[in-house]
């Protein structure tokens, strides 16, 4: 009990010391490899990851012995392969990646919607190491998989979502259901075992969701790209009033947003993942809306990556949205001193961050208790994390020079308190494309298209400008 209460205070160092004494009492087999993958889960928390994947290793052996359906060696190879891809053991993690799929796939095929979503996840994993490795042709394998069982977990979304009215209340009812799959698997016997599972308790939760035309066909696809700290869901409200103008649109979780925190290597930001994703996602869509225009629409950060994807892919899409891309930030330097102080504690050691993106973000409560209280928000991120996004964001306005064909649509709101206008401005400048286009909406404030209001007038001007770049 006290190791559960370390670790949940993020006391690792405690954690694992008491965890020793406790493995050395512990005779049972199942609660010996429990001990020993937490015990790596504090180095990897810690950042030890060579001493992680040696517990990791170790409690694999161990756990040899028990069933090989056991729910137990899921988790352990979802560990095994996350700390291999921090270290870039890439010919390892593919070895185990597939040992992942197969245990994931064979519980699948009895298990609940939680097994089904740790197929999707373990065969994103090894699209990531095939990624790395440059295995092409692997590669496409692994992404019609996805595309099989992504399509059919959607479909399970939209149903929980449809049940309960709103992508919010669908998301606790989804955590629900696999909190009580988890506690269900491991069998807790003692009130630490359940206070343990509780707090290693990480959802698995869709990386793409969307919001389809009911009746009919849609008039074009909008893939969205949210912002700093945020995830797929908060597009929920503009999601549904776009489709019911007959749009079907799209979000996905950015690398180290949303639900990639939930998965083991790949927490931390990573702006060409996300953009390699983009791309990727585009295909899926194509297969499944075929014939159909396709929109990207990004916020703040997204807008960033939007622009970006515009210049390496534009002429697989029909336009670009980019919402308050701006890179010049009000109380810049008050947040980098921040930052420098937090880098001298520790580079790779996350901060909180949330309260002050949030605040700045948006006035409106129903939001920013959504974004504050949501289990995939990211509201802590470490200095190299915010630097490495602090220098994506500013050098975005050199590579929208390379946007030459690709229609642009730039918004802006005036009442925007975190980042500046003339950042906005000068993105804009810098598309070469002739066909550019420029909003301002006087009372919008950071957050436009992710917020629970939306405003009437500026998503008519959105949907005249996409119905005359339907081609």
């Amino acid at each position: 009990m006290l190791s559960a209460l370390q670790w949940k205070n993020e006391d690792f160092q405690s954690a694992e010391a008491n965890l020793q004494i406790v493995l050395k009492n512990t005779q049972d087999l199942r609660q010996r490899v429990f001990v020993i993958k937490r015990i790596g889960d504090c180095h990897y928390e810690m950042r030890n990851f060579e001493n992680a994947l040696k517990f990791y290793d170790n409690a694999i052996d161990a756990a040899s012995k028990l069933d090989s359906n056991d729910p137990l060696r899921l988790k352990l190879y979802e560990s095994k392969v996350g700390v291999e891809l921090v270290l870039k053991q890439y010919a390892k993690a593919e070895t185990d990646a597939k040992t992942l799929v197969e245990i994931a796939s064979a519980r699948a095929a009895k298990g609940g919607l939680s097994d089904r979503v740790s197929v999707l996840w373990a065969y994103l994993q090894l699209g990531t190491i095939y990624r790395n490795e440059h295995k092409v042709a692997e590669r496409a394998n692994q992404q019609a998989k996805v595309r099989e069982v992504m399509l059919s977990l959607m479909e399970a979304r939209a149903k929980v979502t449809e049940a309960t009215g709103d992508d919010t209340s669908s998301l606790k009812e989804i955590e629900k259901i696999f909190l009580g799959e988890y506690v269900a698997q491991n069998k807790p016997q003692t009130l630490a075992e359940y206070f343990w599972l509780a707090s290693e308790f990480k959802p698995l939760s869709l990386p793409l969701i969307g919001w389809q035309v009911k009746e009919g066909e849609p008039k074009a696809v909008i893939l969205c790209i949210h912002g700093l700290g945020l995830n797929n869901t908060s597009f929920g409200t503009f999601g549904k009033e776009m489709s019911k103008r007959g749009f079907s649109v799209f979000a996905i979780d950015v690398r180290g947003f949303g639900s990639w925190q939930s998965i083991q290597g790949e927490e931390t930001v990573g702006f060409n993942a996300a953009i390699t994703d983009l791309s990727a996602v585009i295909d899926h869509l194509k297969v499944l809306n075929p014939n159909k225009p396709i929109f990207l629409l990004g916020e703040s950060m997204g807008g960033g990556i939007a622009l970006r994807a515009a210049a390496e892919f534009g002429d697989t899409i029909n336009g670009v949205i980019a919402s308050v891309p701006s890179a010049e930030r009000f109380q810049a330097k008050r947040f980098g001193f921040t930052v420098a102080a937090h880098f001298l504690d520790g580079p790779s050691r996350p901060f909180n961050i949330g309260d002050t993106v949030a605040e700045r973000a948006t006035t409106n409560e129903e939001v920013l208790k959504d974004w504050t209280m949501s289990s995939k928000a990211k509201m802590k991120m470490s200095p190299k994390e915010l630097i490495k996004f602090a220098v994506f964001m500013r050098t975005t306005v050199r590579h929208c020079e390379q946007i030459k064909n690709t229609p642009a649509l730039l918004v802006q709101g005036l009442k925007d308190r975190l980042v500046k206008p003339e950042g906005t401005y000068k993105m804009f400048d810098s598309i070469s494309s002739v066909d550019k286009t420029m909003l301002i909406d006087g009372t919008a404030e950071h957050l436009i298209f992710e917020s629970s209001t939306q405003s009437d007038l500026t998503l008519d001007t959105l949907c005249s400008w996409l119905e005359n770049h339907i081609k």
